[in-house]
């Protein structure tokens, strides 16, 4: 019933030319959306697990259409992201997040993830997601 209740709020706020929707938080987990639609989502893969996009060399299936083409371009193709920066000399990433990391770690020294705590800055949200844990309690693997 309730994702009923989503979908139809969902075509209301679509059908009144919100381009905005209201938070919208999961009943099953808590967590918190922006819209509808990423509810919707969140509930589809995580807790019916729908794996709806099936990858045609292996059957591996993903929840997400940017997860299947991911795992097609890192795992059945040879296609490498390479480094734009003149006389980097690495062979290439299969991920472009890899790339993107490199990037920001060797070249432009980017790092725009910052703790609110201490405002240590890195260069990919998992390790501040990592670094947080130091300001708590928590360890990572519960």
């Amino acid at each position: 019933m309730a994702h009923l209740v989503l979908t139809i709020s969902f075509c209301f706020f679509s059908c009144m030319g919100y381009t905005s929707f209201p938070p919208t938080d999961c009943e099953e987990c808590g967590k918190r959306f922006a819209s509808a639609f990423q509810l919707r989502e969140h509930i589809s893969i995580q807790h019916l697990k729908e794996r709806n996009f099936i990858c045609e060399e292996c059957g591996q299936k993903f929840g997400r259409r940017g997860g299947l083409r991911r795992h097609v371009q890192m795992v059945h193709q040879n296609h490498l992201h390479m480094c734009p920066y003149e006389g980097c000399g690495h062979p290439g990433y299969k991920c472009s997040k890899a790339l993107t990391a490199h990037i920001r770690s060797v070249h432009t020294n980017v790092r725009p993830y910052v703790c609110d705590t201490c405002g240590k800055a890195f260069v990919r949200r998992n390790d501040l997601k990592m670094h947080t844990l130091t300001h708590t309690s928590e360890t990572a693997f519960q």
